[in-house]
């Protein structure tokens, strides 16, 4: 009779961090960066109303959809060499000065009541960046009709260039304090990714143009192919410790 493949425990360093152990039953809120909600009890003391429902992490959004982050970001820079956000920029209608960290903030709320916080940070799209770095942007087979989330945006290639943003990001976010990060979703959309970096190292690779086909009665590989695309995904393996999923 076959049997499943023992598997072993996670290699050293991939543990999760004892504290996420030991709060199995955690909290989480959709609260966003919106006129409906910045600005209320609610966005201002989530972390006091978990903790008051006896919650020692829960997890919280710093970047909802393909807005631009809720803090200072090194990344982009400007024509003039300086930080897009060293600039007031509108985010869902409420605008953020130059040094204003709404993400910060929320950080160190959660640590003043003494509580973890993980951050949801979304990945698959920054309009930012897909309005200034078109080959970043996730397309079709036909290599023109860009791939889109029906709420959330155009989807960005992270075996690219964009990887590098996302890690920044994700330092920025560890240097603020965060102890975790959620991601949403999935990295790159399911029914592929051409006319970027994914596709110019799939054709490097295997020379081929052709999009993977699964066999008969399977479902489509993940992106434009199933493991070779997420290794290419996975290839930077510098994370800021205590990273969780």
């Amino acid at each position: 009779m076959a049997t499943r493949p023992r598997v072993g425990p996670p290699g050293r360093g991939s543990r999760l961090p004892r504290w996420f152990d030991a709060n199995r039953v955690q909290g989480h809120t959709r609260l966003t960066l919106n006129e409906r909600w910045y600005g209320t009890p609610e966005f201002a003391g989530a972390a006091a109303g978990f903790k008051a429902l006896g919650a020692g992490v829960f997890t919280r959004h710093v970047k909802t959809a393909d807005e631009d982050p809720w803090w200072p970001t090194a990344l982009p820079v400007d024509a003039d060499n300086r930080p897009h956000s060293a600039r007031p920029r509108t985010i869902n209608g409420i605008v953020l000065q130059p040094g204003e960290s709404v993400a910060g903030k929320i950080i160190d709320e959660a640590h003043a009541e003494g509580l973890k916080i993980i951050t949801y940070y979304w990945d698959a799209s920054e309009k930012t960046l897909a309005d200034r770095n078109p080959d970043w942007v996730c397309r079709k087979p036909n290599r023109k009709t860009p791939i889109e989330h029906h709420r959330r945006g155009k989807h960005l290639d992270l075996t690219g260039p964009y990887r590098e943003v996302v890690l920044a990001r994700l330092l920025e976010l560890a240097d603020m304090g965060a102890d975790g990060f959620f991601f949403d979703y999935r990295h790159l959309p399911r029914e592929g990714c051409w006319r970027s970096a994914l596709e110019d190292a799939w054709r490097a690779e295997t020379g081929s143009r052709r999009r993977p086909r699964p066999r008969r009665g399977k479902s489509p590989p993940l992106g434009i192919s199933n493991s070779w695309t997420s290794g290419r995904a996975r290839s930077r393996r510098r994370s800021p410790t205590g990273a969780t999923r």
